[in-house]
């Protein structure tokens, strides 16, 4: 008796790469009877919450039938659910070999291979989507992410530029390439994508905040504590913002801006309280100094501040 092979109808993927979803679903066909009970078992465990059961028995599918792919694709979703990201990969790989024009599978696949770090399998995937999907914006954007994530910056770029064409009005596009092309040593050309990305939208925090950087880095000490100044207006808790711009404020060295390096570190370290890890600490013991050597300044100058 020939077994049906239940829908899967709560089997969506989903990622956040720059704010957009990523989803997919794919039952296909059983040849083998028993696989197909086992499917469906893993289906019935997945709607019930039990997903120990489900697994167990998409593995008894798989094994009844090595070319059944649906339950490859569900053992994928499964992992990386759990964070899985390597077993994961291993799942949607096989579906690909299976189904090779399973689009959501390539998807998938490029997705796992992120979070690994597998940069030849993703590259693979996501050429692959696109060949099915070409110029699609949300492939593009993943396969950006994917070299962005894994810091190659410089094979990101081309892949941002390639969404600008297609997404040429969205901030976080730009701001992803401006930061790729910091970090590739091109400073010109992420200060003018970071500035597009202020200019799609006046209110992005972290774009002023990575301007910021870029200035910072080449002394360019005035516009460095403009960007900063706009990042502390427009998120008044982020604390790296205050450090750096204290950092500034004391490289330009004006009576001026040595204030406002003092009331920027105290903000620091107000917001830093009782925070751990490593680096904070760290910056924290840096900002203490400085603002023991500024009030001594201060005192000595006979320059007003407020404690």
């Amino acid at each position: 008796m020939q077994v049906v092979i239940k829908t899967v109808t709560t089997k969506i993927f989903m990622v956040l790469v720059l704010g957009l979803l990523i989803a997919g679903t794919s039952p296909l066909a059983a040849q083998d009877e028993k696989a197909a009970e086992e499917f469906n078992k893993g289906v019935d465990a997945e709607a019930a919450g039990n997903t120990a059961e489900a697994v167990t028995a998409y593995q008894a599918a798989i094994a009844a039938d090595s070319t059944f792919a649906s339950p490859f694709y569900n053992l994928g979703v499964i992992y990386y659910s759990q964070k899985k990201f390597g077993d994961a990969l291993k799942m949607f790989e096989r579906v690909t070999e299976l189904e090779a024009d399973n689009l959501d599978a390539w998807k998938n696949m490029g997705l796992s291979a992120t979070e690994t770090g597998s940069l030849s399998k993703g590259e693979k995937a996501f050429t692959e989507a696109l060949r099915i999907e070409p110029n699609d914006p949300e492939l593009t954007e993943a396969f950006a992410m994917l070299f962005y994530k894994n810091n190659a910056y410089k094979r990101a770029i081309s892949k941002f530029e390639d969404l600008v064409k297609l997404k040429n009005q969205d901030k976080k596009t730009f701001y992803a390439l401006g930061k790729s092309y910091k970090e590739a040593g091109n400073d010109e050309q992420a200060i003018v994508n970071l500035q597009s990305a202020t200019k799609i939208d006046p209110k992005y925090q972290m774009a002023y905040f990575e301007l910021g950087n870029v200035y910072l880095a080449n002394e360019n000490w005035s516009k460095a504590i403009n960007n900063y100044n706009q990042s502390v207006e427009l998120d008044p808790g982020h604390y790296q913002s205050w450090f750096n711009l204290g950092s500034a404020c004391v490289g330009e060295s004006t009576e001026d801006s040595i204030i406002r390096a003092y009331e920027a570190y105290t903000k620091f370290l107000a917001l830093t309280k009782g925070k751990g890890g490593s680096q904070i600490r760290s910056m924290r013991k840096s900002a203490s100094g400085i603002v023991d050597q500024l009030v001594d300044y201060f005192d000595q100058a006979g320059i007003p501040y407020d404690e």
